[in-house]
């Protein structure tokens, strides 16, 4: 993972909870409703290794999309993006259960999740980024070019 040049500050702007949101008081909400609250106001800030509940974080070159759920899990997801290369018929075809519950469960999370990115096109990026000036993480899990022949498995050892 690498950080970008741009900051995500606190959070604050149009249709954000920044630190000085209120919560509502728990008779009057549901416990997802609280969850949530808690979770766009980062009252209780949570890590995985580089990687902050409160920094805008895209991942690129997701496959099964395990790796975005168990990060959700870790510290929340209304603040990632996870992506493929593969569109979702790909996917689903190459990881089967395991990618429809992992997706289903990051969308449920709040996790808003693209398909057929390719991580080398600025537009395809773009399209990531929705209401975001920048992402403050962007990680590359695992990158493979494709491909069985000796020159693939050279161009993936040399990338």
């Amino acid at each position: 993972a690498r950080r970008s040049g741009s900051s995500a500050g606190s959070g604050a702007g149009a249709g954000s909870k920044g630190p000085g949101a209120s919560l509502v008081v728990a008779g009057s909400a549901s416990f997802a409703e609280l969850v949530s609250q808690s979770t766009a106001a980062n009252i209780n800030p949570q890590r995985a290794g580089p990687f902050r509940s409160e920094d805008h974080i895209l991942l690129v070159g997701e496959g099964s999309f395990s790796f975005a759920s168990a990060l959700t899990t870790a510290i929340g997801g209304d603040r990632l993006v996870a992506s493929s290369l593969d569109s979702l018929r790909e996917v689903l075809d190459k990881y089967g259960i395991e990618a429809k519950v992992a997706l289903s469960g990051l969308r449920s999370s709040g996790v808003k999740v693209h398909h057929e990115v390719d991580a080398t096109v600025p537009d395809d990026l773009e399209r990531c980024l929705g209401q975001h000036d920048a992402f403050d993480v962007v990680a590359f899990n695992f990158p493979h070019l494709g491909g069985a022949t000796k020159e693939a498995l050279k161009a993936n050892q040399d990338m």
